[in-house]
């Protein structure tokens, strides 16, 4: 049992992908606790006659109360079928029986970056080599046209060598609108919450946001509601004074996080696209080729982070409603296999 590259794993696949893919077809090993929240469960599992562990994300039905919902997680499928990159998450297959939906997907034994940096601190040179592979993971996605929205550290999974593999696309844009009313987080920036027009810059300010909580090892708002958070991202602008910079922090670092959290777009840094960006003296000698190539040695490596291997199998989410052909209609786009041709795909159908 262990972890490998996804190419070698989708080697050992092509016999095995011979016949239908369905939940038999896999081992139950544990359960992601970190990772699992709510009613959506992430299981590690084996499929039968391959030894690689793989996350299997197991979402009720039921729980996908609306049209609009359920749109939103066709569309995270398809978009991480059809966005292929090194620093995105690899999914090998999608299937579904009368109550759940399953999305089989690259293990990252790493697991999240809140999960890391609740075990280790990051220096400023390591928080560097994060925040530019994310820029580089970022400008992949908006040379797509796609705008993530909810960059935050629970989205952001780590390898064994500390690179990067983003998450989380359900929440995303393709055209500067905002899609799932209830998928909010302190890490969006101030235009997308007030439901306004925005554009690829939204995402530079989540880097800024998560780039001062790496520096300050603290939130970089303080609230006891999520109307007091939205109230702080949208009124108060903050600024990382010199006295406020963490031991071994640069006033260049702090001058970058100062010009990504900025409220106003306009005045943000990447308002002009990711060579602003990279123009900042922050990002100067940056290797960006070695990076994206995975070249150079992280000097942040994760922690391994363990899984339950107590299985508790939940009881499915079941309602007469469910049952209903025209209830299973709405999932029938759900569908994936890792070796299927892989078609140009129209997002607008899924907003």
């Amino acid at each position: 049992m262990g972890v490998r590259q996804s190419a070698a794993i989708k080697q050992d696949f092509i016999q095995l992908n011979q016949k239908k893919i369905s939940l038999s077809g896999f081992t139950f090993k544990g359960l992601l606790e970190h990772h699992s929240r709510g009613y959506i469960y992430n299981w590690i599992v084996e499929q039968d006659g391959n030894p690689d562990l793989l996350v299997m994300k197991m979402i009720p039905k039921l729980q996908l109360y609306n049209e609009k919902k359920i749109k939103a997680y066709i569309r995270e499928l398809f978009m991480m079928v059809s966005l292929q990159f090194p620093f995105l998450i690899q999914p090998f297959y999608a299937f579904q029986d009368t109550y759940n939906l399953y999305l089989v997907l690259e293990y990252v034994p790493g697991g999240d970056l809140r999960t890391q940096l609740k075990l280790q601190t990051m220096n400023e040179g390591e928080a560097k080599m994060l925040i530019a592979q994310l820029l580089i993971a970022l400008n992949f996605l908006h040379q797509k046209r796609v705008i993530h929205t909810n960059l935050n550290p629970c989205n952001i999974l780590l390898d064994n060598s500390g690179y990067i593999k983003l998450y989380g696309l359900h929440s995303s844009s393709c055209g500067g609108q905002f899609r799932i009313e209830d998928d909010i987080s302190e890490y969006m920036a101030p235009e997308v919450l007030l439901r306004e027009e925005f554009g690829f810059e939204a995402d530079y300010y989540s880097i800024g946001v998560l780039l001062y909580e790496i520096m300050a090892q603290r939130k970089m708002y303080e609230y006891n509601s999520i109307d007091d958070m939205i109230d702080n991202i949208i009124n108060k602008q903050v600024s990382v004074k010199k006295s406020e910079l963490s031991e071994g922090w640069s006033l260049d670092a702090a001058d970058f996080i100062n010009k990504l959290i900025q409220k106003d777009p306009k005045n943000r840094l990447g308002y002009y696209g990711f060579q602003d960006i990279k123009k900042h003296i922050w990002m100067e000698g940056v290797q960006w080729q070695k990076i994206e190539e995975k070249i150079l040695v992280n000097t942040f490596i994760p922690k391994q982070v363990p899984y339950s291997t107590t299985i508790h199998k939940q009881p499915p989410h079941t309602h007469a409603i469910v049952e209903t052909q025209d209830f299973q209609n709405l999932f029938s786009l759900f569908q994936y296999r890792w070796d299927e041709e892989v078609k140009e795909i129209d997002y607008s159908r899924f907003i």
